[in-house]
């Protein structure tokens, strides 16, 4: 027998339903019976509304990390209301007014129903905890280290800021990775915070600078109305873009949005904010272009800023394969 919050006598077990990031909270009720032990049924909600640190999978796993790090009690958790993200209200977050369009990112749910993983950086996190092996070539989460301490990043253009967030303010760019990197698959979850401007991933970047242009690679952006591709060398040579008015989600600044790039040879693909299939028969796919003239064809990857803050999370870089067959080729 369950009861939905903390310990009951009629209870076999500790339970609780916690959406949100206030890990004192969970470690208490861990730690409230521990001869019973605890299970947390409902965790890893991802919040629609502004919450810059909200409970997702991600973080919830990093927490179940430090507990195990520290030799205590390490409880369950059940990640998602439903498995597949389904045609239902678990894709809208509670308070939701009816008649509001689709969220930028579902609620709940860790996979669409052609079997993709909602996110492929919570799909990673899973995977280590779960059976302690790794695909990524790169993972940051942000939680592990407040800003800006970030081992394996290059900051260009002043300082940064966030908790189990990255925040960066207008003009600056992230670099991580290696040169040596070719093909593979970049995703990220980027935030604006006011209505003008831009920000987004950046990718085979070679000769990186202080300046927002100061770099040669390519740039995914958006802002509240449009997705943008295009070329960066010391200038801006754009490659195509998305009307993003046209979705039943909206971009608005104090949200979460979900970019996910695929690069492989001089062919550059977009997926954003991917919706139910019901509102979305192109499974989030927005761009597909090629670079005609020189293709920047390795590099690095990075986070980058243009007349705007923004905060970034959940950024990750997985061989060309971690697509499912159709959209690898």
């Amino acid at each position: 027998m369950l009861c939905c919050w903390d310990d009951s006598p009629e209870t076999d077990i500790v339970n609780a339903h916690n959406y949100g990031a206030d890990f004192t909270t969970w470690d208490r009720q861990a730690d409230l019976n521990l001869d019973k032990g605890a299970v947390f049924t409902d965790a890893g909600a991802r919040w629609y509304a502004g919450r810059p640190s909200n409970g997702e999978p991600c973080e919830v796993i990093h927490w179940l990390g430090q507990r195990r790090a520290a030799g205590r009690y390490v409880p369950g958790v059940y990640l998602c209301w439903e498995l597949m993200a389904g045609n239902s209200n678990c894709r809208w977050y509670w308070g939701t007014p009816e008649g509001d369009p689709e969220p930028t990112i579902p609620w709940c749910g860790l996979m669409w129903p052609d079997a993709m993983p909602v996110s492929l950086a919570e799909a990673e996190a899973i995977r280590r905890w779960t059976t302690g092996q790794s695909r990524a070539l790169f993972f940051d989460d942000f939680q592990d280290s407040p800003a800006p301490a970030r081992a394996g990043w290059t900051l260009y253009g002043g300082g940064n800021s966030g908790s189990r967030v990255m925040r960066l303010e207008p003009g600056q760019k992230m670099i991580a990775g290696e040169r040596a990197w070719t093909d593979y698959v970049l995703e990220a979850v980027v935030m604006l915070h006011g209505p003008e401007g831009n920000a987004g991933v950046v990718l085979r970047v070679n000769d990186p600078g202080p300046g927002p242009d100061q770099m040669r690679g390519y740039y995914v952006g958006f802002d509240t109305k449009l997705l943008y591709v295009g070329k960066i060398d010391n200038g801006w040579r754009p490659l195509g873009t998305f009307d993003l008015t046209k979705l039943d989600c909206r971009v608005v600044p104090g949200t979460w949005n979900q970019i996910c790039v695929a690069a492989a040879g001089s062919k550059i693909r977009v997926w954003f904010n991917r919706m139910h299939p019901s509102a979305d028969k192109d499974a989030g796919l927005r761009l597909e272009v090629t670079d005609p003239a020189a293709p920047v064809l390795s590099g690095p990857i990075g986070l980058r800023t243009f007349n705007a803050a923004a905060s970034f999370d959940n950024v990750i870089v997985l061989p060309l394969d971690a697509l499912p067959t159709a959209d690898a080729k």
